[in-house]
């Protein structure tokens, strides 16, 4: 991870946002901090935000212990990374979103009342699918996890707790206009930046990931239409691209209700008791 991230580093030019998150793991967050330090003596440029989850995960989610022990939930994730250019360079946007500690505008460095991306809202896939995309093979789990696994499958990264939203909110925050993503695990991201109609490349661990995650975006495309904003002019009125745009949503409402239903799944959360399962077999990896 330290090398991935300190090749992010090297390559990042006077435009770009270098970003990591830590997962929830002190860990992780040191070695992102200390690799922040040694690369950028300028504090001015360090990028360090933080992730407030709203509540308690599900009770149904297996990754979180059901037992309240003391400090123990880890219910803050961090954003680290280095800016391109100092702070105060940086052009503060107004927030509305993920506000619930009084955030008004980027100036703040929190993002509170986030939801938990469950366990329910990640798609699954079965034993010998994942150890072809990740290459590893798993090892053997307990009772709990695998009574969960065996009719609804595996996730790909247990740690995934990240949903589209927020990714939604710091890619407009960050004023992004592309993104480049090496770690696109279950898709989140790339599901963003097609929400904000944004150019977006992510780089696989291995083919068969590549073909799983393209899967994946085959089905949330049509979901991804229905709620994509369609921008105006300052004056209100529509240009033309923008009104082949609104045509285009039309057209995918109308005729593709089926898939923007089946699509949901992977842009909106689900309820807690939420059933059904997310794997993907469709296409061979």
């Amino acid at each position: 991870m330290a090398v991935v991230f300190n090749w992010m580093l090297d390559r990042a030019d006077d435009s770009t946002i270098v970003a990591a998150t830590d997962a929830r793991n002190p860990k992780i967050r040191y070695n992102l901090l200390t690799t922040v330090f040694n690369h950028q003596t300028d504090e001015e440029q360090h990028l360090d935000n933080y992730i407030m989850y709203k509540a308690m995960p599900s009770k149904a989610d297996i990754r979180f212990p059901r037992r309240k022990v003391y400090g123990a939930l880890s219910n803050v994730e961090t954003v680290v990374g280095v800016l391109p250019v100092s702070r105060v360079r940086m052009k503060t946007r107004l927030r509305e979103n993920f506000s619930a500690c009084g955030e008004t505008c980027t100036h703040t460095r929190t993002y509170s009342g986030v939801s938990w991306r469950g366990l329910a809202d990640l798609p699954r896939m079965q034993l010998n699918v994942k150890e072809g995309l990740t290459g590893v093979t798993l090892p053997t789990y307990d009772d709990a996890v695998s009574k969960e696994c065996k009719t609804k499958g595996h996730p790909l990264h247990w740690k995934e707790t990240l949903d589209m939203e927020w990714y939604i909110a710091f890619f407009q925050d960050s004023h992004a206009t592309h993104v480049f993503d090496v770690t696109p695990g279950s898709g989140a991201a790339a599901c963003a930046a097609a929400v904000l109609d944004m150019s977006y490349e992510g780089v696989a661990m291995r083919a068969k990931h590549a073909a799983w995650l393209d899967n994946i975006m085959d089905k949330a495309i049509f979901a991804v239409m229905r709620i994509r904003d369609i921008p105006r002019a300052d004056s209100g009125a529509m240009i033309k691209s923008d009104l082949e745009a609104k045509d285009l949503q039309e057209n995918v409402l109308e005729h593709f209700k089926d898939l923007i239903e089946e699509g949901r799944k992977y842009v909106e959360l689900v309820d807690n008791g939420d059933e059904i399962d997310h794997i993907e077999e469709d296409v061979e990896y």
